[in-house]
């Protein structure tokens, strides 16, 4: 039977040595051996595979934010074109001015 307090004590140490763990992660790892069934992880010597789920989790996280921050990126980019006057029209937003050092025509950067 397990314990409705959880498990008590120190987590067990980080077991991926090869991929250590970032400050979140550490949090994540602490609270996952905290949890009711976490006695059963040590019981069965599971560190590991708790150790992959954490990495699993922040990996998601970390995509989720990603996708987050490239979502508004990409809102801003057309909210700046449309104030404008850009909106739908071909390429990057360009004032007509010409960028010293590239050739216009081929979007190259001329070597000297």
């Amino acid at each position: 039977m397990l314990s409705a307090k959880g498990r008590m004590g120190e987590p067990p140490e980080w077991p991926l040595l090869a991929m250590p763990v970032q400050a979140h992660g550490w949090d994540l790892w602490y609270n996952m051996w905290w949890c009711t069934q976490a006695a059963m992880w040590e019981h069965l010597g599971q560190q590991i595979e708790v150790a992959m789920s954490v990495r699993e989790l922040l990996t998601k996280q970390l995509l989720d934010d990603l996708r987050r921050v490239s979502v508004n990126v990409v809102h801003r980019l057309v909210q700046v074109r449309a104030d404008r006057g850009q909106v739908g029209q071909e390429g990057p937003p360009n004032d007509g001015a010409h960028v010293p050092g590239t050739d216009p025509h081929s979007g190259l950067v001329q070597q000297s």
